[in-house]
């Protein structure tokens, strides 16, 4: 019981902050399997040694730390719009899958996509790549 009160604990809010901060764009994946195997593991522990503590906190962080995107959906919007002043309005949209056929575990196979209209009326989708910041047109 107390491994799945643990768990879920530590589950919940990355999947919150992967729901609203980046829209779940976020490969969440590699902190769920190492949440699971630390709270697991550190069931079978007896011993009550300092490191027993610290290292499933320490080994839990990196892993949230190596996949969370550098941007999140408002600093998204906020580069796109200080790109170019010419832009009225940005509407987000549903996000972009992008395949990627190097190896990269920790990168976002997701892409935030947005709606921009310019000061002129046309309308264009921007692909915006939330680990780089780079941004380009859908095609």
């Amino acid at each position: 019981m107390y491994g799945i009160v643990v768990s879920f604990a530590l589950i919940t809010p990355l999947l919150l902050i992967n729901h609203f901060l980046f829209n779940n764009i976020m490969n969440i994946l590699i902190p769920l399997i190492v949440i699971m195997v630390t709270v697991s593991s550190l069931r079978h522990v007896k011993s009550s040694h300092w490191y027993f503590r610290v290292a499933p906190i320490v080994l839990i962080g990196i892993a949230v730390y190596l996949v969370l995107p550098s941007y999140t959906l408002s600093r998204a919007e906020q580069t796109i719009m200080e790109s170019d002043s010419g832009i009225v309005q940005i509407e987000q949209m549903h996000n972009t899958p992008m395949e990627n056929h190097a190896f990269a575990p920790f990168a976002s196979k997701w892409f935030y996509t947005f709606r921009v209209t310019d000061s002129d009326g046309s309308e264009y989708e921007l692909i915006f790549n939330p680990d780089s910041g780079e941004f380009f047109h859908k095609k």
